[in-house]
């Protein structure tokens, strides 16, 4: 069903310019005696005729040296290095931007934090090894006079065909844990399963999780999951219990689909949709105090519980108006989620639309003076407004005066 060879995918897939790089690549591989090689994500992208939009090139060597000797021979520039793992990012003359990594062994000396690399430059048989799953540790040779050569150490074309997603090794998950939630997000955007026996190491794993690790990785990977807007990305993270990697608890009452269809509603004001998904798992503070949130995304988090543990029930427009004003439509919408409270929906449908149009500016002008009074006259203004007692700035003035002279 796989073909042996995935020359005609590049020739069909990859754009124009993109292939015209990678053909000079290959040329100057094999003249200076390199083996470079597609592998990953790209590989597994155009046996499954998937577009692709980034190209990672892997170089059984010093991937640095390769790019200098590019450097001379193309136009490019290269216009970032990593010494410590051999890598380099170049770009070419057409604006094609390629990464280069040199080949390399990993090693996990604490377990669940970012690997230590113990050689670059190995085999490719020996890089392949500390990748995730077996569908993503393809390659597919790119010098000249192997070009488009498949290269399967681990089985990921059968994989492939199965459908399946298969680690490489039985402690990859206890190696690396972001490994289970991209599991999750490869399972929802290729249609693909667990196999049995990585069903059962993530089961195990996930029964005795280990909170000591690195939480940048497991959002990076969180973030990626969620902003693909997929309700079964949700429910299986749920179902499978995969939210024990960074919670002891989850709300479990709520469906992907509710998130899904309430989020539509509000597409154009969302900003960090990811957000409002892992949010409803939430039950504690100490939940958003697990990641190392940027500021305004712990804000949000935060406001959102505390609103949860508060969830007031009430009738007084004025005091549904207060107690969401100011705060983000994804707050609020974790807050609707989780305590399916009406007044969410009332404050986001109708109640944010009322607006004060008196300004500091007018009542300065009726001799109040400005301070505390200012808050306090603009709060009755707006329950007025709320009320429907009053409909534009003039009737706003009017009741002003009245307070002035009471």
């Amino acid at each position: 069903m796989q073909p042996l060879n995935l020359k005609d995918k590049i020739e069909k897939i990859l754009p124009s310019e993109t292939k015209k790089v990678i053909y000079e690549c290959a040329k100057i591989a094999h003249l200076k005696d390199y083996r470079i090689f597609l592998v990953g994500g790209v590989v597994r992208d155009l046996l499954l005729d998937r577009n692709v939009f980034d190209i990672d090139i892997t170089v059984q060597g010093d991937a640095i040296e390769f790019c200098k000797l590019l450097q001379t021979e193309t136009e490019c520039s290269i216009i970032q290095i990593q010494e410590d793992l051999k890598t380099a990012k170049v770009r070419f003359e057409n604006n094609v931007t390629i990464d280069f990594a040199s080949t390399r062994q990993e090693e996990y000396p604490q377990k669940g934090h970012l690997p230590v690399v113990t050689k670059t430059g190995c085999v490719l048989s020996r890089d392949v090894k500390r990748r995730d799953f077996t569908i993503n540790a393809i390659a597919a040779a790119l010098n000249s006079d192997s070009y488009g050569r498949i290269i399967d150490y681990a089985g990921g074309i059968e994989d492939l065909k199965n459908k399946t997603l298969r680690v490489l090794h039985e402690k990859s998950f206890i190696d690396d844990p972001s490994r289970i939630i991209r599991g999750l997000k490869f399972s929802v955007r290729l249609g693909f399963e667990l196999d049995k026996k990585t069903k059962q190491l993530q089961d195990n794993y996930l029964n005795a999780p280990n909170r000591d690790l690195s939480r940048m990785r497991i959002k990076s990977e969180l973030q990626q999951t969620f902003e693909l807007n997929s309700p079964a990305a949700f429910d299986r993270c749920v179902a499978q219990k995969i939210y024990k990697i960074f919670t002891e608890d989850a709300n479990k009452n709520i469906k992907g689909q509710e998130i899904f269809d309430i989020s539509a509603k509000y597409k154009t004001e969302i900003k960090h949709l990811w957000l409002v998904y892992l949010g409803v798992l939430f039950t504690c503070k100490e939940d958003a105090e697990f990641f190392n949130f940027e500021k305004n995304e712990k804000r949000l988090l935060i406001d959102a519980l505390d609103m949860i543990a508060e969830n007031p029930r009430t009738d007084d427009l004025f005091k549904v108006y207060k107690f969401f004003e100011n705060k983000c439509i994804e707050s609020i919408l974790i807050f609707y989620l989780v305590t399916k409270n009406e007044n969410a929906m009332l404050f986001l449908e109708k109640l944010r639309k009322f607006r004060v149009e008196t300004t500091g500016e007018d009542l300065i002008n009726m001799d109040f003076l400005p301070g505390a009074q200012f808050s306090e006259i603009f709060d009755l203004v707006l329950k007025e407004r709320l009320e429907g007692r009053v409909s534009n700035k003039r009737e706003e003035i009017d009741f002003i005066k009245t307070l002035k002279n009471s």
